[in-house]
């Protein structure tokens, strides 16, 4: 009877859909389940806005050794309930786990870095052991929020999903530039912005990130920002520069398969493995990889700042990162971001920029001339005109 009771009062709960957790056995009473999991740290009501550690234990309670291996059928498995989605943190199933003997505990702690997820979060400890047969289901969990935006840093994040791009985010860091996340408010307050389009417009209809507007970002381009688009969905366009209606899948390239341009980005760039989308670029963005002769690394010079989009996206996940020179390539964007752009360059821009000024000045100057001469000869046509109608009108019988 206190099984079924704690049975319907599980399948209840709006936050946990612990339903295919029992498909195949029973919720453990905890004073006679036969391990005991327990969270540590954080406790209930936590609330971050940056990366925290989830310290728990595990206890064997019953007189004989429990081994949790990778691919076996006693299992632990830490995970997190976002507002949308689970994310798994450590799973034995996948990473293997311990052995303990009766009596015997483990600890461990995890990294948990939720991005720029903003929202209620529940931290689940998970289990399931073979006990004379039958599989023992069992958890903790607490509940609490984050906030996961930083204000300042050298490196803002907008809508990278951190169970992505962690080998990129660890990169960076070991460059020694400080990540943070931010959005449509602090954007700004970084040196360099890497954005995640393709996500953002997901996220966006949740209702649970807002995207900046064009103008926005050219605004921020212009007075010195740097900004990587890492990621465009099919069909859409942003800054000029658009993604092609489908996706590619290519492998590992050599530079004998791939065009790939001289630049400060490319440099030392031999191999690398692209997944994602060709751009399509209008005049006035530089092209630097081309693959079967479409583009999928451009860039662009705007104002004092410097614009990156990247049409494989899949290059820099943690799946691929690692692949050809595609983590070199990413340090080499990044720095080529962060780069001040020297006097030289400065004075060149200014002279090209008053050159624009000039020649738009020249080309007024003709269409006032113009004006002023075709003015004495539009007053007297018009004038004319006007005369010639109220003739008319006088001489129409009544």
């Amino acid at each position: 009877m206190m099984v079924i009771v704690l049975l319907i009062t599980l399948l209840s709960c709006p936050f946990l859909d612990l339903t295919k957790m029992l498909i195949l056995g029973v919720v453990a009473d905890p004073e006679a389940s036969p391990i005991d999991v327990k969270i540590l740290s954080p406790r209930e009501g936590f609330n971050f806005s940056s990366p925290f550690e989830i310290r728990f234990r595990i206890t064997n309670k019953l007189d004989r050794e429990i081994a949790f291996r990778r691919g076996g059928l006693n299992r632990i498995k830490l995970f997190v309930q976002l507002r949308y989605y689970n994310w798994t943190l450590w799973d034995t199933g996948y990473n293997g786990g311990p052995e303990l003997g009766s009596g015997e505990t483990y600890e461990r702690n995890v990294t948990c870095d939720l991005a720029s997820y903003k929202g209620p979060v529940r931290i689940v400890l998970y289990y399931q052991v073979r006990v004379n047969g039958e599989i023992v289901r069992g958890f903790q969990a607490v509940a609490g929020y984050y906030a996961g935006f930083s204000p300042r840093g050298d490196i803002g994040l907008y809508g990278l999903p951190y169970f992505a791009y962690s080998k990129l985010i660890k990169c960076l860091r070991e460059l020694g530039f400080s990540v943070v996340y931010v959005d449509q408010k602090s954007f700004k307050n970084v040196r360099v912005v890497i954005l995640d389009y393709y996500t953002l417009l997901k996220l966006q209809k949740y209702g649970g990130i807002n995207i900046p507007s064009e103008d926005e970002l050219k605004e921020y381009v212009i007075n010195g920002g740097g900004l990587w688009i890492i990621d465009m969905p099919c069909g859409s366009e942003l800054l000029g520069v658009k993604s092609s209606e489908r996706k590619f899948i290519i492998l590992v390239l050599t530079k004998q398969e791939a065009w790939i341009k001289e630049h400060e980005i490319t440099r030392g760039i031999s191999t690398i493995f692209c997944f994602g989308r060709y751009l399509i670029v209008p005049s006035g963005v530089d092209e630097l990889i081309k693959l079967n002769g479409k583009t999928v690394l451009a860039v662009q010079e705007l104002g004092l700042g410097r614009i990156v989009w990247t049409g494989g996206w899949h290059s820099f996940t943690d799946w691929s990162i690692s692949e050809g020179d595609n983590e070199k390539l990413a340090r080499n964007i990044v720095r080529w971001l962060f780069k001040p752009i020297s006097y030289d360059e400065l004075k060149r821009r200014y002279v090209k920029l008053l050159k624009n000024y000039e020649a738009l000045e020249r080309e007024l100057l003709t269409m006032c001339l113009l004006i002023l001469a075709f003015l004495p000869i539009t007053i007297a046509l018009l004038t004319t005109i006007i005369y010639l109608t109220k003739r008319i009108r006088s001489l129409k019988p009544r």
